[in-house]
């Protein structure tokens, strides 16, 4: 299911890249700095999010890890929905933007990697699988997103459908696939001499 996962969720974070020069600016009036400034930050967190995850993807299963990833997006999905309906200023937008980017750092990793795990003889198909999905949503987002106009609430609404779309699918069909087991390290233990034949 990871391979339906990861495409919902790109659709979560593109219209991000896509629509916020457009709507931060033209509807909320941030300047070309301050959009610039706010891009770094998301960039920092998004970038940190990712380094964690693979750090802990060294001591923990990658299923656990990609549901809080989810749960995040879904999270700051709704959380930016709320705000936009409510009229909002930005203070109040950016950092619910900020949680919907930075979960694509605990979400690409690790469903990467249970796309892998799980299937490790078509590696190969599932990594172009995977590759060919993000230039597929990548393309597809902001022009599908937009046909409901340049607004904060069509972006936000878009992200809102992807990311409740990533968690449903996860948790009703990924959730339920066997994790991949830990490599076996018994063969390197040294051996014991039973204590009978002593």
């Amino acid at each position: 299911a990871t391979t339906e996962i990861y495409p919902l969720s790109l659709h979560d974070a593109l219209p991000i890249l896509s629509l916020s020069s457009v709507i931060l600016q033209r509807q909320y009036g941030l300047s070309t700095n301050a959009f610039a400034a706010m891009f770094a930050v998301n960039s920092v967190g998004l970038i940190t999010a990712g380094s964690a995850t693979v750090r802990l993807l060294r001591r923990y299963p990658p299923a656990p890890l990609l549901a809080v990833g989810l749960a995040a997006a879904l999270a700051g999905s709704a959380g930016l929905c709320a705000a936009v309906a409510a009229g909002a200023p930005s203070w109040a937008v950016l950092p619910f933007l900020f949680v919907c980017l930075a979960s694509m750092g605990a979400i690409t990793p690790t469903a990467t990697n249970l796309a892998m795990l799980n299937h490790p003889e078509a590696a190969g198909a599932g990594s172009a699988l995977l590759g060919g999905a993000q230039y597929a949503v990548g393309g597809l987002a902001g022009p599908v997103v937009t046909l409901a106009g340049d607004t904060a609430a069509a972006m936000s609404i878009g992200m809102g459908v992807a990311a409740a779309g990533a968690f449903t699918t996860w948790h009703a069909l990924g959730s339920r696939t066997p994790p991949a087991h830990a490599p076996d390290h018994s063969a390197d233990a040294p051996a014991t001499v039973p204590k009978d034949a002593l």
